[in-house]
């Protein structure tokens, strides 16, 4: 009868004792300046990478043209 007793008790008790550990947090969605960095980096490594990925947009220099300083005429 005590056998019995303790094994009703172990199937009670080992899901309970399984669930010990509270439920994770949601994860939070990055912060608005956590987003901008991400973006700035993003186009940073594109800017690194581009000439090989994006050729015919670029001069020989490897700049683009809305990225190019104009100097004025002389």
């Amino acid at each position: 009868m005590k056998v019995l007793l303790l094994l009703v008790l172990l199937f009670v008790w080992a899901p309970v004792a399984a669930e010990s550990s509270p439920p994770a947090a949601p994860k939070e969605d990055p912060s608005v300046r956590d987003q901008i960095k991400a973006a700035r980096a993003r186009e940073k490594a594109d800017e690194a990478t581009g000439p090989q990925e994006r050729a015919w947009d670029r001069d020989a220099g490897g700049k683009r043209p809305w990225n190019q300083t104009r100097e004025p005429p002389k």
